[in-house]
């Protein structure tokens, strides 16, 4: 099986929860390129901003567990575990994990709005399109 989620949608989702303006750029079919800009105020300076970029490549998928590594040069770090404090205090379960050597475990089954499709299927691979991400899973036949 086979599912497309486009960049639109997503973006559309976090601008609306997060109220921050991301691009996305599919860099291959494992990486991803997401970028934002941060600016900050102060006095007489007016307003200073910097793009950040971000490139996340999946590593692999493990049952319900897709690894990630990510690079995106100095203070990226940061921004990750603050953006993984975030997720950790909106969500009752640890969703991502931080691994060494800049790699995250993103534990799918401890998201609540993914516990139904869970049950009926198990993802397999993660590919970046132009458009968006296609996620192809096999359905857990013996378990129906």
């Amino acid at each position: 099986m086979k599912a497309f989620i486009s960049f639109s949608e997503i973006l559309s989702l976090i601008q609306l929860k997060t109220k921050q303006k991301i691009a996305f750029t599919a860099i291959s079919g494992q990486t991803l390129k997401v970028e934002t800009k941060l600016s900050i105020k102060l006095p007489i300076l007016g307003e200073i901003g910097k793009v950040v970029a971000l490139e996340v490549t999946v590593e692999r998928i493990a049952g319900t567990d897709i690894y990630l590594k990510y690079d995106g040069g100095l203070g990226i770090d940061q921004i990750i575990k603050g953006f993984i404090t975030f997720v950790s205090a909106t969500s009752s379960q640890q969703v991502i994990d931080k691994m060494q050597d800049n790699g995250l475990v993103v534990h799918l089954d401890r998201i609540e709005q993914a516990e139904k499709a869970l049950q009926l299927m198990e993802p397999t691979q993660i590919t970046f399109e132009s458009e968006g991400i296609a996620v192809e899973a096999r359905l857990k036949l013996n378990e129906m």
